[in-house]
């Protein structure tokens, strides 16, 4: 009888152990996509604040760099700008 309590405690432990180290690889894949993100938005910013040394006119209508990027995304009058430039 105890044997077969070993043996279901083990294997419980076992359940415990994988659904742990696949909760940690989901957390893993979660903070890599969040930095990957992140860098693309950095790169995209530095791309638009290089622009209006190009063209000082590029943001008229948009303010400046910062007014680009909303919570939701892209300001939509600074990405026709941007995409006709």
């Amino acid at each position: 009888m105890l044997k077969n309590q070993v043996l279901a405690l083990t294997q419980q432990k076992l359940s415990y152990e994988k659904e742990q180290t696949q909760m940690r690889r989901k957390q893993l894949t979660a903070t890599n996509s969040k930095a990957a993100v992140e860098g693309t938005k950095t790169e995209i910013r530095n791309m638009i604040n290089a622009m209006p040394t190009l063209n000082p006119y590029l943001l008229t209508g948009v303010g400046s760099v910062e007014n680009c990027f909303t919570s939701s995304g892209i300001n939509p009058v600074c990405k026709l700008k941007v995409s006709q430039y």
